[in-house]
């Protein structure tokens, strides 16, 4: 009575050869076109175990390993040669604008995330309504703003307020 080994990784190859199988977290394509159309059968049973040695005889798990990412990290050699090799191109799709269509998927799909994730677009702003933010103020504008501060500043409560709040800034930074 041999060591039987589990019958728990058995391959699930497709019939084609160019799909990839995943097998104990490993990627695996199959060596020839032969192998990949007999690989879907099943694997034959131990005819040398009976099915009570199968029973009575305890087979070691293996642990369980963490996930492995597939092929090798490039050194920082290679990657500066890859980055050399690619100085200077362009591309394959640089200038290429998307479709009006295409922005309108991307914006339906990019809201409904949004959406579901609480976010409330804002309302659009009228044709025509432009924002100065950041800019440079007209006389007008500049008229308008004194204007109301020094209606404010005539006002002897707010004066009396504010006046106080300054001197009380002053008290606390004098006293650091």
């Amino acid at each position: 009575s041999g060591f039987v080994p589990p019958r728990t990784a058995t391959r699930n190859v497709h019939l084609y050869p160019s799909v990839k199988s995943r097998v104990d977290g490993h990627q695996r394509q199959p060596t020839s076109a032969r192998s990949a159309l007999f690989a879907h059968s099943k694997p034959k049973p131990n005819r040398r175990a009976s099915h009570s040695t199968l029973q009575s005889t305890a087979v070691p798990q293996a642990p369980a390993l963490p996930p492995v990412k597939p092929g090798r990290a490039h050194t920082a050699e290679s990657r500066a040669k890859i980055s050399a090799a690619n100085k200077g191109k362009k591309p394959w799709n640089a200038g290429v604008k998307h479709s009006q269509a295409t922005r309108d998927k991307i914006r339906e799909g990019v809201l409904r995330k949004l959406k579901e994730k609480g976010y409330v677009p804002k309302p659009k702003k009228e044709e025509g309504a432009k924002s100065k933010r950041g800019g440079p103020l007209s006389d007008e504008v500049k008229e308008k703003i004194s204007e109301a501060m020094k209606m404010k500043w005539s006002n002897t409560t707010f004066r009396e307020e504010r006046l106080g709040a300054l001197r009380a800034a002053r008290k606390a930074a004098a006293a650091k």
